[in-house]
């Protein structure tokens, strides 16, 4: 049995366990055949004479509640608790229709980092590089080429909770092809000529 996704969490039809942002609970056997059964039939209307006769395998013409309470204690299991509710939508005089969650769209990027490198020596400094960020905000690295200020900076703002984006500019020479760079790495477009005087200070 595919497990069944629910906005906050997940179901393991299998075993009957709902786990959720909230906690994890436990299906009763009939929960879980109840819910088996809508998911199967996703998007139809399935109706109490046939839940009694498929699920609980009553006898033809047996009138009972037991759907509606069992799929009221599904609701609560499963978050469904909206009103009307979303996954278990009731067919008014007819039964119940399970209705998938839509897929979340993927959350923003909110870095593109290298992953960081080893700072062996130089995890002092690091601790350091984070205090002073905290308290200015900001940090300048500077010195000659090969001492390892791209992996130190990686790796100081890896160990942040900031939202943090790495733009390599070496090899640009000029204030117009670091801001045509930047936007690159930013998803910002092609960069206009308005204003580029001056992104040298800004840079």
């Amino acid at each position: 049995m595919a497990d069944v996704i629910l906005p906050d969490g997940r179901v393991t039809l299998a075993t009957g366990r709902v786990e959720r942002s909230g906690g994890t609970v436990v299906l009763t056997p009939m929960e879980r055949r109840t819910l088996g059964w809508l998911v199967e039939h996703a998007g139809q209307t399935v109706t109490h004479e046939t839940l009694l006769r498929k699920v609980w395998e009553y006898a033809p013409g047996v009138v009972s509640r037991a759907p509606y309470f069992t799929v009221r204690r599904l609701r609560a299991k499963l978050g469904d608790s909206a009103s009307p509710p979303i996954l278990i939508q009731t067919v008014q005089g007819e039964g119940y229709r399970w209705s998938p969650p839509s897929p979340r769209a993927p959350a923003p990027a909110r870095s593109n980092l290298p992953l960081p490198v080893s700072l062996v020596g130089r995890e002092a400094l690091l601790v350091e590089l984070l205090s002073s960020l905290a308290v200015h905000g900001w940090l300048t690295l500077w010195g000659p080429p090969g001492v390892g200020k791209s992996a130190l900076a990686v790796s100081l703002a890896a160990a942040t909770e900031r939202e943090a984006w790495f733009c390599d500019l070496a090899g640009v020479r000029d204030a117009a092809a670091a801001l045509q760079r930047l936007s690159a790495v930013l998803g910002l477009g092609e960069p206009s000529g308005e204003g580029r005087e001056g992104h040298d200070a800004v840079l």
